[in-house]
């Protein structure tokens, strides 16, 4: 696009014209050139600008304006040393909203997300696109100085509990790329506080290494060796005290749990950044990482120095080592299995490893460690005996995604699975299974609860079960089938509802929300991969959340289809599965734009602050309808301000979720903490 944004990666040099590379293409960047024209007021901008502190004035919806046509709008009445920093007021204003956007929703913002969400290599391909737009976002801020409103931006995400981190950490690492030293002693700080677990340190690494390799290219032309053999000092500190932070048998257990992610491995990480062991167990940490980068066979060498004293805890460290040695070359037999059982109830009777998955601290000191079932070769994980071993120290993302498995080989059935169980056995797993929902829901986002209990409801799975030996693959591709238990399914849905609700989601407003009862696209690309959980389902979360998240002061409600007022309360306190038949019978047939056209109604609406419209209707009055009808209703409702959140792409005007909340006027901030937890 021939925007501002192209115009501030030439803050360098303005005047001097790039070719056109690959990279350059590979980066998603808009390749047309600025034209003569556009240089000439480029260098007048740069060289004008002495304040950036105006405010902005203009509102961009539909992500790009012409820097020409908007400099000869403000020259015709702006003082030329005036002109610069409106232009640069309105960028920053155009660009914190899309970061803003980017972070609530990652790349689902890209409108054509949901035309090719079908296609992996399509999905792949508008994904890459628009982490590069991002990227030209970020460093256009940062060109500017607005480092501390992006961190702010990103301090805001640190104390959610997040559906999706990607869109966070893409972000942390681009600032960590092309941030200055001071922004990326922060942003490691940050990024420190959110890698709780081996996975997101692993995307984090993955993603600032993708975003070096790409600058490097297009900085030298691929003509610079990419090859680094250490990082820099600030990234290895930071995972010098990711890894330093746990005891050593809490960082066994997580480190083997998770061996790699996004194509990093422990062994990349530990090469590139050497982080020496400290702590009061320096030794057996030290070995550890010996393990994770050198294999086995330097670790044995190592912790058998004839003539060394080895500590207790390094002793026990490497014990456990050799017990994860000996599983993973246990081959499938029945006396391997029943020796399998053994290892595992042995070391189940010590106290179980909560992998903390809250806010901002670490998990608690442990003394003990588990066999889990990432651990087991996958031949095993088939036998009723050895999952029946592994439930009790299952943490709960393993089990409720495990559910159809492990019901699949009767855990929770009499006489289904390959081998039956009885009674008093089924009743124990039950129990077990529900303690664990019982005592760790609070670790899983409230949406992947809910999809778990849909999923498990149906009784039936697309699954791939993968073997040692690749020829089997094939013929384990196949659909499972269980019977589900209703004690599960009602544990899962209790535990929905008692989900705690994330600070500063609470509404301040009184709010009126009216909703279309045509659901057929509604949230759409969140949906693939669970087929048994409808739009409509989505539509049930988010109001549960809000009905959760409003204060006792406050009222949300919902308009019927006769103009009846109800209140939100009593859908949500009905169950999940009734929602859908409530809202088929009073949602709004007639639509809910026309829901204020007449004065009765109007009245009973004045003394909301906010009105939410919830449709999949493609607008037709995308074109300038929506502002003609709000200022019909301001007539009415003078006060109160409307949101259309038409959940479906207008495509053919540009238009998208969030660029409609803002036309109409509606503070985004208020209405994100809230949709973050969908999005």
């Amino acid at each position: 696009m021939n925007g501002i944004g192209l115009c501030f990666w030439c803050l360098e040099n303005p005047s001097k014209r790039r070719e056109e590379t690959p990279e350059r293409r590979n980066m998603g960047e808009n390749t047309n050139f600025l034209d003569h024209e556009e240089v000439r007021i480029a260098d007048r901008l740069f060289s004008l600008s002495e304040d950036t502190s105006i405010q902005p004035v203009l509102v961009v919806t539909n992500g790009s304006f012409s820097l020409e046509r908007r400099f000869k709008e403000l020259s015709i009445h702006t003082p030329p040393k005036d002109v610069a920093a409106r232009l640069l007021g309105e960028y920053e204003y155009y660009g914190i909203n899309e970061l803003k956007k980017f972070l609530r929703i990652g790349c689902k913002a890209c409108p054509q997300f949901t035309e090719c969400h079908k296609d992996k290599k399509k999905v792949e391909s508008v994904a890459q696109k628009h982490q590069h737009e991002c990227l030209r976002i970020v460093r256009n801020l940062l060109a500017i100085g607005k480092s501390a409103e992006i961190i702010d931006l990103v301090k805001e995400k640190t104390g959610c509990l997040l559906l999706h981190y990607e869109p966070l950490f893409t972000v942390l690492s681009l600032c960590s790329i092309i941030g200055e030293k001071p922004v990326r002693k922060q942003i490691y700080e940050i990024a420190l506080e959110m890698c709780f677990n081996c996975p997101r340190l692993f995307y984090f690494v993955a993603c600032s290494e993708h975003f070096r390799h790409l600058l490097d290219d297009v900085a030298t032309s691929g003509k610079q060796d990419k090859r680094v053999k250490y990082w820099e000092p600030l990234r290895r500190r930071m995972i010098a005290r990711f890894y330093n932070r746990y005891e050593p048998h809490e960082l066994l257990y997580m480190t083997t749990r998770h061996k790699q992610r996004y194509k990093i491995t422990h062994r990349t990480i530990l090469c590139k950044s050497r982080p020496p062991p400290r702590g009061d167990h320096k030794e057996a940490i030290d070995l550890i990482f010996c393990y994770l980068s050198r294999g086995f066979n330097k670790t044995e060498a190592k912790a058998n120095v004839k003539g060394k004293a080895i500590q207790p805890m390094t002793s026990s460290v490497f014990q456990k080592i050799e017990l994860l040695e000996e599983i993973k070359s246990l081959s499938f037999n029945d006396e391997n299995i029943g020796k399998l059982q053994r290892i595992i109830e042995e070391n189940i009777k010590h106290e179980t490893i909560n992998e903390w998955q809250g806010y901002s601290q670490p998990s608690p000191t442990i003394l003990f460690f588990n066999v889990l079932l990432e651990h087991i070769p996958n031949e095993f994980l088939r036998q009723y005996k050895i999952l029946r071993s592994l439930l009790p120290g299952m943490p709960i993302g393993t089990l409720i995604f495990k559910l159809g498995v492990i019901s699949h080989h009767g855990l929770f059935m009499e006489n289904s699975g390959d081998t039956p169980a009885t009674k008093e056995q089924v009743d124990e797993n039950i129990q077990t299974a529900l303690q664990i929902i019982k005592d760790q829901k609070n670790r899983l986002h409230p949406f992947k609860i809910l999809k778990a209990a849909k999923c498990y409801s149906t009784g039936q799975a697309d699954l791939r079960i993968y073997t040692r030996k690749i020829a089997e693959r094939k013929s384990l591709r196949t659909s499972l089938t269980w019977k589900p238990s209703p004690q599960i399914i009602d544990a899962l849905y209790e535990a929905f509802r008692t989900q705690q609700v994330v600070e500063g989601c609470v509404s301040e407003r009184k709010i009126l929300f009216a909703m279309d009862n045509r659901w057929t696209e509604m949230y759409k690309e969140q949906l693939q991969g669970c087929p048994s959980l409808t739009p409509i389902d989505a539509a049930n979360i988010l109001l549960y959340l809000l009905w959760k998240a409003q204060k006792d002061e406050n009222e949300v409600v919902f308009y019927g289809k006769r103009g009846e007022i109800i209140k939100l309360k009593a859908f949500a306190e009905n169950k999940l599965e009734h929602f859908e038949k409530d809202l088929r019978e009073k949602s709004s047939k007639a639509g809910p734009i026309n829901l204020i056209k007449t004065i009765e109604h109007a009245e009973k609406l004045k003394k909301f602050d906010a009105i939410v419209v919830l449709t999949d209707k493609k607008p037709r009055f995308a074109t300038g309808g929506v502002i003609n009808e709000w200022e019909k209703y301001k007539k009415i409702l003078p006060d109160a301000k409307m949101v259309l959140v038409c959940l479906n792409e207008c495509k053919c005007f540009g238009f998208g979720r969030d660029d409609m909340l803002y036309m109409c006027g509606w503070d985004e901030n208020s209405f994100a903490n809230i949709a973050h937890f969908l999005m």
